[in-house]
């Protein structure tokens, strides 16, 4: 059968009778003996935690129940020789109380003046920026204006710029349809697919350039707009892949692989 051992936690502040103390010290004394931890021989006994064992044992040392440890006694004996060599030698000496004159009435002194008030890190800091300030503004001064003659300034002469001419002008509309890549073609995606579809019978399932782009990427983008269904394209089934062919001609090609079985309007 199991050894069941119930643990017993008492608040620090909870009072200890004399009897437990003795009882306490008895147990410790009788663990410590024996070779073994009287902390842990309490804990067994009684059921303690470490904590509560402990405290018992510091009460029971301070009852006088048990012995101090030798790290308590050198502690002692380290405090009892710092108290002598610390204590005075000599005895006080004794203060002499002597009875001053009645001060005589001093004649009325002027007050002095008050001292400068010191300036602070802001104000340190604005003048250093108001200072900076001025020193640019003369020095783009000097730059715009040259001395002439008694004191007199004439300004630089700016040197001329040609007028830009305003071309007033319509922008273009987007084309729409072409998903505004390129204005001058027209056609839209429908229009480029048809003729694939309805020659399905004399090219089936095969490949087809589109489109042709002038810059490279945006074949890539039009053919996965394609796939994924944001462009309007033809009903049925499609494949699309973009390619940069040895001419360096960045194109779109498409293939009809057939209807679509899963739509109701499929042909």
């Amino acid at each position: 059968m199991a050894k069941i051992r119930k643990t017993i936690v008492t608040p620090d502040n909870a009072p200890i009778s004399d009897g437990d103390l003795q009882e306490t010290a008895e147990v410790y004394q009788k663990h410590v003996n024996l070779g073994l931890s009287g902390i842990q021989g309490l804990m067994d006994t009684f059921g303690y935690t470490r904590r509560t064992a402990g405290r018992h044992v510091a009460l029971a040392r301070k009852a006088g129940l048990l012995p101090e440890t030798k790290a308590s006694l050198n502690a002692q004996q380290r405090v009892l020789e710092r108290g002598t060599a610390y204590a005075p030698k000599t005895a006080p000496k004794a203060v002499k109380t002597t009875t001053k004159p009645a001060a005589t009435p001093k004649a009325a002194t002027p007050k002095a003046e008050p001292k400068a008030t010191t300036k602070n890190g802001t104000e340190y800091a604005r003048e250093r920026r108001a200072k900076r300030r001025a020193e640019r503004q003369a020095h783009v001064a000097s730059i715009l204006s040259e001395e002439v003659g008694n004191g007199q300034t004439a300004t630089k002469s700016v040197v001329d710029t040609p007028e830009f001419k305003i071309r007033w002008e319509e922008p273009p509309p987007i084309n729409r349809s072409n998903n505004g890549r390129e204005i001058d073609d027209k056609m839209t995606w429908m229009e480029r697919l048809e003729p694939i579809k309805a020659a399905r019978k004399e090219h089936p399932k095969e490949w087809a350039v589109i489109r042709t782009f002038k810059k490279n990427g945006r074949h890539w983008t039009a053919a996965r707009n394609l796939t994924y269904g944001l462009l309007k394209i033809p009903a049925g089934r499609w494949e699309f892949v973009a390619r940069t062919n040895a001419a360096g001609e960045h194109n779109v090609y498409a293939r009809y692989l057939g209807p679509d079985y899963r739509r109701k309007n499929a042909r």
